[in-house]
């Protein structure tokens, strides 16, 4: 999440940049505070400001703003110390370059692209991955407070079982935590609204949305038809097909998924 925001933060906040700043940025290296107009010796990552850059992201920056003042000479770029990030980005998009000179354009192209755009690959629009994302967040350390709570209520069963007291609470209790967590999604595609009821329950349960265990499908479909009977009401389909897309996008999995593919061979 913090990674998309600083995307979105240099394209929107900060959108005039350097040649070398755009560079930088394309490879997923942060460029310096006070700009620069040729590649550092080292910098921070854009994805984790903690780790250094590697040297393939440096030498893939280094190759990109040679071919940049390359075609400034040639008159195919322009020759103004600062450029927008959109007229850098196109000059990207359009050139013929090496994948490992533009390691992160495809991230910073979604934010100018709508999914299903030819040069955006990713199936949500950075708003609606950063409001799922947010929401994730919410759920977790909902899920914090109430282990808090319990651990409060009743020290010694949770310190000794702490899922089993957890399960122990009533689901109707839980309801109205994931609903308030969905007050945001008004306005969302009925489909992304499912996705994101199911994955707040999900991370509720505390259980890893890639590993869900046998039963738990079921569950999660006779919870969201009690709770939410406005999105999956309507028999089964509402649900499976919510499902099926939240899967085809790795964000959610059943345990045995790999075994069930196998057999399917």
């Amino acid at each position: 999440m913090a990674f998309l925001e600083r995307v979105e933060h240099y394209i929107n906040k900060s959108p005039m940049w350097t040649p070398a700043e755009g560079a930088l940025l394309v490879n997923g290296v942060m460029p310096p505070p006070k700009g620069c107009a040729d590649i550092p010796g080292d910098a921070a990552q854009l994805e984790d400001p903690v780790r250094p850059a590697t040297q393939s992201q440096l030498l893939g920056a280094r190759s990109l703003l040679d071919r940049y003042h390359r075609d400034v000479d040639n008159g195919a770029a322009s020759q103004a110390e600062r450029i927008t990030s959109d007229e850098f980005l196109e000059w990207c998009k359009d050139g013929d370059f090496f994948p490992t000179w533009t390691l992160k354009l495809p991230e910073f192209l979604r934010h100018l692209y709508f999914p299903g755009d030819a040069h955006n690959q990713y199936p949500q629009s950075v708003e609606d991955e950063l409001a799922m994302l947010r929401m994730v967040m919410a759920a977790k350390e909902m899920q914090r407070a109430l282990v808090s709570h319990t651990r409060a209520v009743e020290p010694s069963a949770v310190e000794a079982t702490p899922q089993r007291a957890l399960a122990s609470i009533d689901s109707d209790t839980m309801a109205p935590s994931v609903s308030s967590l969905l007050d945001e999604t008004t306005g969302l595609k009925t489909r992304e609204r499912q996705i994101r009821t199911i994955l707040a329950r999900i991370h509720e349960l505390k259980w890893i949305p890639m590993a869900i265990k046998d039963g738990g499908k079921s569950a999660l479909r006779l919870w969201c038809k009690k709770n939410h009977p406005d999105l999956f009401g309507d028999g089964d389909d509402p649900f499976n097909d919510a499902w099926k897309v939240a899967r085809s996008r790795n964000l959610v999995s059943m345990a045995n998924q790999a075994r069930f593919a196998a057999g399917r061979k």
